[in-house]
């Protein structure tokens, strides 16, 4: 584990934007672990202001690392939080943008699957699409959630069918909820 966050914090604080707060936090997840505790402050940080103060009592009695590397040190609280969000295993957005086709391409669900970093195709209702179903991109690029622990790309109905295509990939600008 030494290894592991010796790395993390050489990186962080080469790489962190100036003026940002870069904190971060490693977990050993293990029996001994209070997940709960953990996943309730990552839900407490996304609806209200919570201190550092609070992140580092909590990652104590946790037994886990957290650690500032610049700014205000604030973003110890966020680092915490989102290793209690990730453990729920339905929060999050995972980085980065893929282009699969164009917007306006459609293709199926298989073949979206196929990629590495997609395991699912599911519309808001949470029902998980039939590998056959056709998906219209609405942008030239998608993004994957976190949802019941699967790296899925969320879809909704097809406003007017094209491509032989009932659904529709979000738009980065819905993809904010997530």
């Amino acid at each position: 584990m030494a290894d592991v966050i010796s790395f993390g914090r050489s990186f962080l604080e080469k790489s962190s934007a100036e003026g940002s707060d870069p904190g971060l936090c490693v977990v050993i997840d293990d029996l001994g672990l209070d997940k709960d505790s953990l996943i309730s402050f990552g839900q407490n940080a996304k609806q209200k202001i919570l201190d550092k103060q609070t992140a580092y009592a909590l990652a104590d009695t946790l037994g886990v690392s957290l650690s500032e590397h610049g700014g205000t040190g604030g973003g110890v609280i966020g680092a915490l939080a989102a290793t209690g969000l990730r453990m729920c295993g339905n929060d999050g957005r995972y980085r980065g943008w893929h282009q699969f086709g164009n917007a306006g391409e459609a293709t199926t669900v298989a073949e979206l699957c196929r990629h590495d970093c997609v395991d699912a195709v599911r519309a808001d209702d949470g029902q998980t699409l039939d590998a056959d179903e056709m998906v219209l991109f609405a942008e030239n690029t998608v993004k994957t959630v976190l949802l019941g622990n699967t790296r899925v790309i969320p879809v909704v109905k097809a406003t007017a069918r094209q491509s032989g295509a009932c659904w529709t990939t979000l738009t980065k600008k819905a993809m904010k909820r997530f």
